[in-house]
């Protein structure tokens, strides 16, 4: 079911108007975008993101009128349109829509969003991708995550299958090393892609120039961090001060395990805290704890699904931890992998064929 294009239009239209104001008027610009979210907001998640980031702007001095304004101020109005539309309707309302109703009437958990790791050793063919969206698609998953390294052979292929899946939005995980003008420009045509630099490399000045290479393009684009033991008493301003320095906009912490613990997982809180308090301009993400987040608003359990290099398929429902279903989805379709393994409250009774 493709998404309603009259709607599309129209909410396209209208965040390109409200980017335009933010130019004009940064202050009334912003507060007013946020009122045309909350008039266009779908489902529950919307909802609740706008009334939190409109209770943030009753503060004149919040750090989020310079994160928004610098970001509306330097991305492609284009990217910033369409990345809105992809991911706030297409993928957080259509796309929930369609996956409220498999899950209701097949009863499978289907994630709103699917993680793919393009390997190291043994590389996931980019025809592969292309399938795996097309057959997301069908199902409401609009958001890819995809972390490709840097040895990656079908790298320049790969985003072609993103800029030609124009309804949805792909963030791809990247070394600094990749990151040149002529990345840069694909992006831009695009007009779908995210891309996140690992500022776990060594090298300060690769870090620096990749940065600057994407934001002079005009790219949407943020940092991320690889977490083995972060502490609760880590999160904090101190976690953004790279991110900020490098004038990146978003900081996406990206766990050891993505799943969630059944006790309180107080890294997740202090990441509300710090999101709730923000003293720099950079929206920090703890990436699986958000994940989990949204998809439980959109369904009634949490589930998260990837995709190895070798096609493996993998799976939790967050409360456990990330398992091998035994299948591999060269084999089998992603429907299928999703209806065999991640049934309503069966998620651990696996049977491969």
């Amino acid at each position: 079911m493709q998404p309603n294009e009259m709607k599309v239009a129209m909410i396209h239209q209208a965040v390109k108007k409200g980017i335009s104001d933010i130019k004009e008027d940064p202050g009334r610009g912003i507060r007013n975008l946020v009122e045309l979210g909350e008039m266009f907001a779908g489902g529950r998640f919307q909802k609740d993101f706008f009334t939190t980031v409109m209770t943030q702007l009753k503060d004149e001095n919040s750090a989020y009128y310079k994160l928004v304004e610098q970001v509306a101020n330097v991305v492609d109005a284009g990217i910033l349109t369409t990345i809105g539309v992809n991911i706030g309707y297409n993928s957080l309302s259509h796309g929930a829509t369609m996956i409220r109703e498999t899950e209701k009437q097949e009863g499978y958990n289907v994630p709103w969003c699917l993680t793919v790791d393009t390997g190291r050793e043994t590389f996931l063919p980019s025809e592969t991708m292309e399938r795996l969206v097309t057959e997301g698609k069908e199902l409401g998953i609009y958001t890819y995550l995809v972390f490709i390294e840097e040895g990656y052979p079908h790298f320049e292929a790969l985003f072609d299958v993103f800029g030609r899946q124009e309804e949805c939005a792909f963030m791809p995980f990247i070394h600094p090393h990749k990151v040149d003008e002529a990345l840069c420009k694909h992006i831009l045509r695009a007009q779908n892609i995210v891309p996140f630099i690992d500022l776990d490399c060594k090298d300060p000045e690769v870090k620096k120039q990749a940065a600057q290479n994407l934001l002079t393009q005009g790219c949407l684009c943020g940092g991320f961090n690889r977490q083995k033991s972060l502490q609760e008493e880590q999160v904090g301003p101190r976690l953004l001060e790279e991110t900020a320095s490098l004038g990146l906009p978003i900081f996406l912490s990206i766990g050891d395990k993505c799943h969630l613990a059944k006790k309180v997982n107080g890294v997740y809180g202090r990441f509300v805290h710090l999101r709730e308090h923000l003293t720099l301009p950079v929206l920090p993400i703890d990436l699986y704890s958000d994940i989990a987040h949204v998809d439980k608003v959109i369904s009634s359990e949490a589930c998260l699904a990837s995709i190895k290099g070798n096609g493996s398929f993998h799976f939790t429902n967050v409360d456990r931890c990330e398992q091998t279903s035994g299948f591999n989805i060269h084999s089998i379709s992603l429907r299928e992998a999703l209806m065999r393994v991640m049934g309503k409250k069966k998620a651990d009774e696996v049977a491969p064929a």
